[in-house]
This record gives structure tokens, C-alpha cells and sequence, in this order.
């Protein structure tokens, strides 16, 4: 099988980067000559578009897998998207409407946990989902403005 055909069939289960299509085809063995005829033959038949591929992937972050923008960027970027793209994608990206998501899926499960938990609880669980600090203490203020007792209320 040839590199371009090789691709071709790469590109058949999912989209793929340019950077991420070169990595696999060097990785099953394609001399680097038949990786850059088979990606200028991608390119100018339109297979490849980092680009658009990035702003589908932004947006699969932000819907699909609510991500924080940093969050966003890593996944971009194991995808093999460059970082012009990435932040090209991400200009637009609504962190805190992702945040508040979570935040809304996640507080039925903090019924009867103390305040001070529950906000720990959501703190580490918005961090690790690539959320930014400014983000993260905007939701614990505007959690913590609601009225109630000591004990969480979902």
C-alpha cells in the first residue's frame, strides 16, 4: 500500500491534522519523499484543512467534552493542531458558559456535603478539566451568593 493510499484510509475512520497524517505515515514506515507527495496530493485535493478541522475540534470541546480553554488547547493540541489554528479556533470560546454546564451537572451530586466541600469538590473537578482560576472563582462567588444553610442544596 502506498503512502497516499495509506492516508486515504487514515482519513477514512476520522479527520486528521497534516501534522498528525505525516507523524503516522512516518511511523509505518513511508520514506519522507512519498509522505510529502502523498500530503501535497492531500492538500490540493482538500482532505486536509487544519483550519477547519480546528474549529470542529474547538467545538467538540466546548459541547461534547466541556473543556476549560486550557483544557481545549491540549486537546487540540495532541490532535496535532498547530498553535495559529488553535488559537485562531479558540478565540470565540465561551470558558465560563462551559464552566456553568459542569457546574449545573455536578451539583446534584454534592446534596449534603458542607459548603466548603462542595466548593472544593468543584474547584478541583472544573481544574482538571482545564478551567482557568478566573473561571473557577467566578462560579465558587457565584455559588456561594446564593442564599441557603451550611449544608450543600442541590
Amino acid at each position: 500500500m502506498d503512502a497516499l493510499a495509506y492516508a486515504f484510509k487514515l482519513l477514512g475512520y476520522r479527520p486528521r491534522s497534516s501534522r498528525e497524517l505525516q507523524l503516522r505515515l512516518k511511523a509505518k514506515g513511508y520514506e519522507a519523499e512519498d509522505i510529502e507527495k502523498a500530503m501535497a496530493r492531500l492538500l490540493e485535493l482538500g482532505y486536509i484543512d487544519d483550519h477547519t478541522l480546528a474549529v470542529s475540534l474547538a467545538d467538540q470541546a466546548s459541547r461534547l467534552k466541556t473543556l476549560g480553554r486550557m483544557g481545549a488547547r491540549r486537546f487540540l493540541g495532541i490532535r496535532g493542531i498547530g498553535r495559529d489554528h488553535v488559537e485562531e479556533a479558540l478565540s470565540d470560546y465561551d470558558e465560563l458558559e462551559a464552566a456553568g454546564r459542569l457546574v449545573m451537572r455536578k451539583l446534584p451530586t454534592l446534596f449534603g456535603l458542607d459548603r466548603r466541600a462542595a466548593m472544593g469538590r468543584i474547584s478541583g473537578y472544573l481544574g482538571r478539566r482545564g478551567f482557568s482560576h478566573q473561571t473557577i472563582r467566578t462560579w465558587l462567588n457565584r455559588l456561594t451568593q446564593t442564599e441557603g444553610s451550611d449544608e450543600w442544596e442541590a
